[in-house]
């Protein structure tokens, strides 16, 4: 990891050069994958890069949803030609841990 990233487990991230990963900070941005760990600066960070993980809310959101990311690395419901970083298979409650499959593959498909 490349800064304290310890508050930010089941966020997405991105990644900057060979070895290290940091949370998403632009609203809309492509992910490399969601942290599963709660690394401190320049320790390992454990990413799923595809299929099923868990991944913070940043609002409520129901099964089905189309996901994003939003500030923060936290999903968000995508829109319409907005880059698409997998589907959620259960819901959850803002701030929540809900379960989505990560799939960059349907990035802009809405």
């Amino acid at each position: 990891a490349s800064g304290n990233l310890d508050g930010s487990q089941f966020t997405f991230v991105r990644q900057i050069g060979q070895f290290d990963v940091l949370t998403i900070a632009t609203t809309g941005s492509i992910a490399r994958g969601v942290l599963q760990n709660k690394p401190r600066d320049n320790a390992h960070a454990s990413v799923v890069v595809g299929g099923q993980t868990k991944v913070r809310l940043a609002n409520s959101l129901g099964p089905n949803s189309w996901l994003m990311a939003g500030n923060s690395g936290f999903a968000v419901a995508a829109g319409s030609g907005q880059v698409l970083l997998g589907q959620l298979i259960q819901g959850a409650t803002s701030g929540a841990v809900g379960t989505m499959i990560f799939d960059i593959s349907q990035a802009g498909s809405l």
